[in-house]
């Protein structure tokens, strides 16, 4: 009966990183890119290739909700943060869909530095722990419709960058 009890704590513990809900102080947004992280990991060691698809699908969103969440925290709007983050899982594409080739090298390593710096910023900057509310990111504003938005130019554009890229490479 007891652990019925914690099961309920743990599963709205678990929730809020896949709501955009609220704000993230440094270290709720380093747990929610642990978490995304083993999301990620656990779908990814699942035997199929569409599992690895999921986990990557999985991690962004989960990600998308932790920047901005952050950016809440520290009083930003967080436009730039939201086009930074999709820029690079964006880029994480022919990672997570092996049919899917990787058309733009240099674009991804320019990402992938350009998303460090970003994450070391968040996780470097204290919170403002405002009480007034913070600017509302205007892509962020329906945030299911962007990440389905998001979903939708994946698989428009998959076969699009297949056609165009694949037979240069």
């Amino acid at each position: 009966m007891e652990m019925m009890k914690e099961t309920p704590a743990e599963l709205a513990e678990f929730k809020k990183f896949f709501s955009f809900k609220g704000c993230f102080t440094r270290f709720e947004f380093l747990y929610g890119f642990a978490v995304a992280g083993f999301i990620c990991f656990e779908l990814m060691s699942l035997p199929s290739d569409s599992f690895r698809f999921i986990g990557w699908f999985g991690h962004f969103y989960v990600m998308l909700s932790s920047f901005e969440k952050r950016c809440r925290d520290l009083c930003m709007q967080g436009f730039g943060v939201t086009l930074i983050v999709t820029a690079f899982y964006a880029s994480l594409i022919p990672w997570a869909d092996k049919t899917v080739p990787n058309c733009f090298p240099v674009f991804s390593d320019i990402i992938f530095y350009v998303y460090i710096a970003l994450f070391v910023f968040m996780v470097s900057m204290p919170g403002k722990n405002a009480k007034k509310e913070s600017p509302v990111n205007p892509l962020l504003k329906y945030p299911n419709v962007y990440f389905a938005l998001c979903c939708a130019l994946y698989f428009a554009g998959k076969n699009f960058v297949i056609q165009i890229c694949g037979a240069a490479l």
